[in-house]
């Protein structure tokens, strides 16, 4: 246990009142099953961003959608040893960067194919994402704010979006030069480069997606990209400036060898890549933005979570991905290991749902039964037993979007079928001629407290007169059931990831959408996303998601479940690195790699 004057003097932990640490449990904490998947795929420099053109409109709506929910700069988690991990901190001051050193980061992905356009898996993306940039970013490192996604200047130097949506305008840096090695040997990177790699992209793939409203693409110039498209979308910004849509060059499609090796125009030039063991970058000594300072980055394979802890336990990495997974384990990492540091993510939604077959089977169809079974629900008592009350009461759509700080169960902003009524969900049950209800619930135990929660599901429906038959599938089974939405009964499934409003207003929740997991079938709610999806105008675009946040409760088309805290642990001589930022855009998984240009090594 860290002692009072180890947490008062750690700079980047300071100490909070009772009052400070409730507020911060309401708002923090991107579930950690959620975050771990978007590694399973299913799975800079900033100091002349004064100096760069004005945000683009979609950028800035965005953050103006959630800039009075930036948290007070004292908020932080207290874990009941008394450690403190905020939000965000800032880098010491009076310190000089130092030049040296390889990065080394201990990762719970495995190398797979890392061609970007094959896969959302940490496996393809997360290899390969150093050597390469993205056309625009999101803010990351010590400037990143929990609550905002906010766009900056990468390979593009500046963009607008035309006023009637219809058209987006990008342009590029001179000056930058992809690898000086073979096939690319140092040449120019031009706009033919963006507009080859998302052609690609919208080809077909794993990110085609993001392209469905793209008409064209053109390279009107050596500097200069326009996208063109055949109806507004307001998010189009948002996956551009993600991990899935690096920009990487014709020549290692042309030969074949963009599934073992990724050449770009990063930071980092890649000399290896052994599946179940590492990889391994050399810094590129002619980037375009900035002077690296590290001399190289190594992501080193460990697939289980001890021996992760145990490398960052005894100083063997610089980072290690998701080390500990409950407050517990925390508490004891920060006894034997006081300095490390920590950042702490606000939950602006919750990961997991109990989804129903309400195709085929009648039972589920009548909102009474869903409702029901959501109020039959002590979602505080899980928090309470899975996650050691260190948990959210959240909903899958991000609260952010439509709201200037968490609504709680008490706001009555989540609807009448939220809370704990035994009583009533049995009359509920009676009503509908369900009392003596009975269904198979399919689950994959992703970790120890989807054991846990799968046991407490079926106790509590069962308190209620369901009878639940709990069944645990493997990995392949259960996805292939969940993602192509071919379960008989019920399942305990995770939500399809993403960064943007579209995700959770349309994709997850449309009636024609592939993501939607949940057999929503309802035409209010269909005409509603779809209007949201071309909607400019910022207030009659939350408007519309209001409706949808209120249908969606009203209706209970899914249960959520309570979301766990999420933290990330640093070693506290690894500076200008956090993994900070909602809805995992800056997630530990992938992202070191966006920031590897800034960091430094303090040794």
């Amino acid at each position: 246990m860290a002692s009072e004057t180890q947490q008062t003097d750690q700079w980047w932990a300071p100490v909070h009142g009772r009052r400070t640490v409730l507020r911060g449990a309401l708002l923090g904490g991107v579930g950690l099953a959620a975050a771990a998947l978007v590694g399973c795929g299913g799975d800079d420099d900033d100091d002349d961003d004064a100096a760069a053109p004005a945000a683009p409109a979609a950028a800035t709506a965005v953050a103006a959608a959630t800039e009075q929910a930036a948290p007070d700069a004292s908020e932080g988690l207290v874990t009941p040893a008394g450690n403190v991990i905020p939000l965000q901190f800032p880098e010491p001051a009076g310190v000089t960067p130092k030049a040296g050193g390889v990065l080394k980061q201990a990762v719970a992905w495995n190398v797979g194919p890392i061609d970007p356009t094959v896969s959302a898996a940490g496996g393809t993306i997360a290899p390969g994402r150093a050597a390469y940039n993205r056309v625009i970013g999101f803010v990351s490192g010590p400037d990143a704010d929990p609550y905002k996604i906010e766009f900056r200047p990468e390979l593009a130097a500046s963009w607008e979006r035309a006023e009637d949506g219809l058209s987006y305008t990008f342009h590029l840096n001179e000056g930058v030069k992809f690898h000086n090695v073979d096939p690319t040997n140092g040449r120019d990177f031009t706009a033919a480069d963006v507009k080859f790699a998302w052609d690609r992209y919208a080809a077909g793939g794993a990110q085609s997606q993001y392209f469905t409203a793209v008409r064209s693409i053109e390279a009107t110039d050596d500097h200069t990209v326009v996208v063109n498209m055949i109806s507004p979308q307001p998010d189009f910004l948002t996956p551009i400036a993600s991990r899935y849509l690096t920009i990487h060059p014709r020549e290692i499609v042309d030969d074949g060898t963009i599934e073992q090796r990724a050449i770009g125009t990063g930071p980092m030039i890649m000399k290896e890549a052994t599946p179940a063991e590492r990889v391994l970058y050399e810094k590129n000594p002619d980037y375009w933005e900035k002077e690296v300072l590290l001399d190289g980055l190594e992501h080193l394979v460990m697939q289980d979570q001890q021996a992760r802890r145990a490398a960052m336990r005894v100083n063997q990495v610089d980072h290690a991905m998701i080390v500990t997974s409950t407050v517990g384990d925390l508490d004891a990492l920060l006894e034997t290991n006081p300095d490390v540091k920590g950042t702490w993510s606000p939950t602006v939604n919750a990961g997991t749902q109990i989804a129903f077959n309400m195709k085929t089977v009648s039972a589920y169809q009548d909102e009474r039964v869903r409702r029901a079974l959501s109020v039959g629900l002590d979602r505080q008592f899980m928090i309470d037993i899975a996650y050691e009350g260190y948990g959210a009461q959240v909903s899958t759509l991000p609260w952010f979007f439509l709201f200037d700080e968490a609504p709680t169960p008490e706001s009555g902003l989540l609807g009448e079928w939220w809370g704990y009524r035994p009583d009533e969900a049995k009359k509920l049950l009676q009503a509908a001629g369900a009392e003596n209800l009975s269904f198979e619930m399919i689950y994959h135990n992703y970790a120890a407290t989807w054991d846990q929660l799968a046991e407490i599901l079926q106790e509590q429906f069962g308190a209620l007169g369901v009878n639940v038959e709990v069944t645990k599938l493997d990995y392949t089974s259960y996805n292939s059931q969940l993602i192509q939405v071919t379960y008989e009964d019920v399942i305990y499934g995770w939500s399809a990831n993403g960064f943007d409003a579209d995700t959770f207003f349309y994709a997850q929740i449309h009636s024609g959408s592939a993501a939607n997991r949940y057999n929503i079938e309802d035409p209010q709610i269909d005409a509603w996303a779809e209007a949201q999806k071309v909607e400019l105008d910022p207030e009659a675009r939350k408007e519309l998601h209001r409706n949808i946040w209120d249908r969606m409760h009203e209706r209970v088309y899914r249960i959520d479940m309570p979301a766990p805290q999420y933290w990330s642990l640093y070693q506290p001589w690894l500076r200008n690195v956090r993994f900070v930022g909602p809805l995992g855009i800056n997630y530990s998984f992938t992202e070191i790699a966006a920031q590897v240009q800034d960091a430094w090594l303090d040794k």
